[in-house]
C-alpha cells in the first residue's frame, strides 16, 4: 500500500504544458506542475512531461528524484482529453483527465482508489 501511494504521489508531482501547433491546434505537449490530492499519505507534487512526435505522444511523470514512464498515453483532441496507464509496484494506476487551456483536471485510480489529479500548464 505504501509503494501504491509513492506512486499516486509521484504521478501527481508531474507538471505539463499546452502549446499550439503552427496550426494554431492546441495540444498537451509540454511541462505541467501537478498535484495529486487526497491520498492517505497527503498531498503530493511533481512534473509531467508531454511529449509529441509524428503525432503520436509520450509522457512521463517526475517526482522526488524518480521517472515514471505513461504506457498508453493517449490524447483525444475532440474531447480534449488525455489518459494513460502505468505499472508500480505490481499495480496499474490509470489517469483520466480533460485539458481546458492551461490546466488539466481529472482523477488518477488504482485498486478502487480515486484521488483528484490537477495540473497546470508551466511558464
Amino acid at each position: 500500500m505504501k509503494n501504491l501511494i509513492f506512486v499516486f504521489v509521484a504521478l501527481l508531482s508531474i507538471s505539463c504544458t499546452s502549446t499550439k501547433t503552427s496550426k494554431g491546434v492546441i495540444t498537451p505537449s509540454g511541462n505541467w506542475d501537478f498535484t495529486v490530492t487526497g491520498t492517505p499519505d497527503g498531498n503530493f507534487t511533481g512534473l509531467m512531461s508531454i511529449v509529441s512526435e509524428n503525432n503520436l505522444y509520450s509522457a512521463k511523470l517526475t517526482a522526488s528524484g524518480s521517472e515514471i514512464i505513461i504506457y498508453k498515453f493517449t490524447w483525444d483532441e475532440p474531447t480534449k482529453k488525455v489518459g494513460g496507464e502505468f505499472n508500480y509496484s505490481g499495480y496499474t494506476v490509470l489517469l483520466n483527465a480533460a485539458m481546458a487551456e492551461e490546466e488539466i483536471t481529472g482523477i488518477m485510480s488504482a485498486e478502487g482508489m480515486n484521488f483528484p489529479f490537477k495540473a497546470t500548464k508551466k511558464k
